[in-house]
């Protein structure tokens, strides 16, 4: 999938604006405060996984030359590039092979309709929702967030002051319990180009574990919470199946990875109450565990998910150890 337009209304000083990003290179000619940055910043803010950059500055979308408040609006026309998109949404929402939702994209698909996906920058914390189509309310929210989910992550660079740095080192956590990374404009580099890596491959946090050369520890302590923290993220409903031999089959794989990027996403809305790619790498064994795993019914639910397995998931990696206070 990909963004073919975006409208933007009521930003800052931006009444009604639509810019296509259709092309490779979009240039936008304009003098000293006709509102440039404000464009690239509203696109910013379509994406939440974006909110706190720089501060979250670009949230702000009040009009400094008016009085009072006002709704603000960023809509994103996205375009189905193949059925294989169709069949990730599918898989995403469990929805039947016979489900009215598939066929209606698949008609979109095929007549190369836009999607129009919306955010309100007012009630951001509300979910995202699709205006052209006529849907349930929750089915609405859904199908809008196993879109926005599978679309490519929007950056933001403010000045040549921002170029890639020859070199990123990722020391997740040392053997020190009060290591902490400090928040500066490298470890902003570090976070994308983990969120690049984690959207371009399957593997997710696979890249990190099977190339890191360096042992790090994880407490029992911090590996008890977070371990609590992917299970209460778990829904209750949803299940993995996997086959006898506790390998997942194709659709029990797409399952997997749709689960997995739920809880991935919800994880990073904690990120002000712990280390959200420490709790990243417990999900990872968390999943890996579950792929190990095989019962009579062949369904696996965070129930029953062994905690002691997801230690040994990670103990038996090249690049973490869960250790005792």
């Amino acid at each position: 999938m990909h963004y073919r337009n975006f409208i933007i209304d009521k930003y800052r000083a931006i009444e009604h604006a639509e810019v296509g990003v259709g092309n490779q290179l979009i240039p936008l000619i304009g003098i000293n405060e006709s509102g440039k940055t404000s464009i690239l910043k509203a696109i910013l803010c379509f994406d939440k996984n974006s909110d706190k950059y720089g501060g979250g500055e670009h949230l702000d979308y009040k009009n400094n030359y008016q009085i009072g408040d006002h709704d603000c609006f960023v809509t994103a026309e996205v375009v189905i590039d193949s059925i294989s998109d169709i069949e990730r949404i599918a898989e995403s929402l469990q929805l039947q092979f016979n489900d009215s939702l598939i066929d209606l994209l698949k008609d979109m698909f095929e007549k190369r309709s836009p999607i129009l996906i919306q955010r309100d920058i007012k009630n951001r914390r509300s979910s995202y929702s699709i205006v052209n189509l006529e849907l349930p309310k929750t089915k609405n929210t859904q199908l809008a967030k196993a879109i926005y989910h599978s679309l490519p992550m929007i950056l933001y660079f403010d000045d040549f002051a921002d170029r890639v740095p020859e070199s990123l080192s990722f020391s997740y956590i040392e053997a020190d319990p009060r290591y902490r990374i400090k928040n500066t404009r490298l470890v902003e580099w570090q976070r994308i180009l983990e969120e690049v890596f984690q959207r371009a491959t399957k593997r997710k946090t696979n890249w990190i574990m099977e190339n890191s050369s360096v042992v790090h520890v994880i407490r029992e302590d911090q590996f008890q919470q977070c371990f609590d923290l992917v299970m209460s993220l778990w829904p209750k409903d949803r299940s993995v199946q996997v086959d006898g031999g506790g390998k997942a089959n194709a659709k029990a794989s797409l399952q997997s990875s749709a689960l997995y990027l739920d809880i991935y996403y919800e994880v990073l809305k904690h990120m002000e109450d712990m280390d959200c790619r420490l709790v990243h790498i417990v999900q990872y064994g968390v999943f890996q565990a579950v792929q190990s795993m095989s019962n009579s019914t062949g369904v696996v639910t965070r129930d029953c998910v062994d905690k002691a397995r997801v230690r040994d998931v990670l103990n038996q990696s090249r690049a973490w150890r869960v250790v005792e206070h």
